[in-house]
């Protein structure tokens, strides 16, 4: 079924407007509530049957071009028709082989996530921060369609959704990631999607963004290259990933990376990297149960690899303590943490009863939030100095920048690093703040210009 062109839009106060190929997106402001509104091109009835009839004929091809097109339209007597619709037509079909009625969601590359529910489909847009969820016009407009489009994401990622397993993540061929619930185990059927931009974001980007500043992202630099223990904590949709991402791509080319993960998200783009992921069984039966791979061999397995560092995405109790072992081995390690502030962080690992001696490998926590109105921001930057986590950085929200309130020269991540790298330390951490910050501003963005600019490449 095509939308129309939606009039509810008319006469609201636009906050943005930009197409998708073809498809007219408006941002709207609907008294206290933003809505994404999606216009895509018409086809009156005459051109609209034809293109069912084209379709129809067309569905056996894998790949479909506007030569298929054009031949399609000549065999079946729609010239005319296709002569006047090819784009729209080209458009509809690409749409239907593709994610349907959601296409321009997918395609759409400032959607963050998507939430599929029956009713209004709600999207996160990665350029409004005043509010979460934003309702679109797209509508699922009961349970059994809601269920059938969830079926269409697990069979293009080659799984299968049904009651037995009422709750399936997996990854779609783009990379994007799907948490999909049937419905027995809930009210209602739903996904959330987290989608991934085409490239994945890198250090200079976030800074450009104002997540950290280019001397908060020199000093974490130095940390990572220098094999240091980092954990950067933070609520569910805080950034973590993204800036554990971000400093993996830092470490040093010919250092060997693997990263341990529940679902797939994290996309490095240097070669030496191994990405592992838990692998949960077929089927219900005790056999099938002993397929089943977890955090804690995987972890085991990383040890054994010869990696120079190790990234564990959302840690929890055993994982953390597996990252201390690794650290102690001369591994550098980094990992996310779900916790709401230094305090919640500190609740949580005090119950795990790490040694003393083996905590002090910690060199420091980052703390992520995502600031409404605002954006992506590390917060707060703790280093720790074997007793308690003291603040060595944090963001002036009211400046909207990030300061410092000891000296970062003086600082016991710095000392550290400085003690492992064959650098003059202090002269190395203001020469990169200082590249990294003549790059962004000059919004050059790629890591090679970066590298080139120390002399790695």
């Amino acid at each position: 079924m095509l939308r129309k062109s939606q009039s509810v839009s008319i006469g609201l106060e636009t906050i943005n407007q930009y197409f998708v190929g073809p498809v007219s997106i408006r941002i709207v402001r609907e008294e206290s509530k933003i809505k994404y509104i999606v216009s895509e091109p018409e086809l009156d009835d005459n051109a609209y049957r034809a293109y069912q009839v084209i379709r129809d004929y067309l569905s056996r091809k894998e790949e479909i071009s506007i030569d298929d097109i054009w031949e399609a339209g000549e065999l079946l007597g729609l010239t005319d028709i296709v002569e006047k619709y090819l784009p729209i037509i080209d458009y509809y079909l690409k749409r239907d082989r593709g994610y349907g009625k959601l296409d321009v969601l997918f395609k759409d590359n400032l959607i963050e996530e998507i939430k599929i529910r029956p009713g209004p489909i709600y999207v996160i847009h990665r350029s409004i921060y005043d509010v979460d969820w934003i309702e679109t016009n797209i509508v699922m407009e009961s349970i059994e369609e809601t269920r059938k489009y969830l079926f269409l994401l697990a069979r293009k990622a080659g799984k299968f959704l049904s009651p037995a397993f009422p709750i399936l993540e997996f990854r779609l061929p783009e990379g994007h990631r799907v948490l999909a619930i049937y419905g027995d185990v809930s009210s209602e059927p739903e996904a959330t999607i987290r989608k991934f931009p085409k490239e994945p974001l890198n250090i200079l980007h976030i800074v450009r963004h104002g997540t950290l500043s280019p001397l908060l992202a020199a000093l974490l630099w130095l940390v990572v290259e220098a094999q240091g223990f980092l954990l950067i904590v933070g609520p569910q949709g805080s950034g973590k990933t993204t800036l554990m991402a971000c400093l993996l791509d830092l470490v040093p080319p010919d250092k060997y990376v693997v990263t341990v993960e529940e679902t797939p998200e994290i996309r490095l783009t240097r070669k030496l990297w191994t990405p592992l992921w838990i692998r949960e069984p077929l089927t219900l039966s005790r056999e099938a149960a002993k397929t089943r791979i977890g955090f804690r061999k995987l972890l085991k397995t990383s040890l054994r690899t010869r990696a120079q560092y190790i990234a564990v995405s959302e840690a929890r109790g055993k994982e953390i303590r597996y990252l201390f072992e690794a650290s102690a081995l001369g591994s550098g390690s980094l990992a996310t943490f779900h916790a709401g502030s230094i305090n919640d962080f500190e609740k949580r690992i005090n119950l795990l009863m790490i040694p003393p001696e083996i905590f002090n490998l910690l060199w420091g926590v980052a703390i992520m939030r995502k600031i409404k109105g605002v954006g992506y921001r590390l917060v707060e930057l703790y280093e720790y100095n074997g007793v308690e986590f003291e603040l060595l950085a944090k963001w002036d929200q009211d400046l909207d920048r990030h300061v410092f309130v000891k000296d970062p020269v003086k600082s016991i991540m710095l000392k550290k690093a400085g003690n492992v790298l064959n650098y003059d330390i202090e002269k190395e951490l203001f020469k990169r703040a200082e590249i990294i910050t003549r790059l962004v501003s000059g919004n050059i963005l790629s890591l090679n210009d970066l590298f080139r600019e120390i002399e790695w490449l």
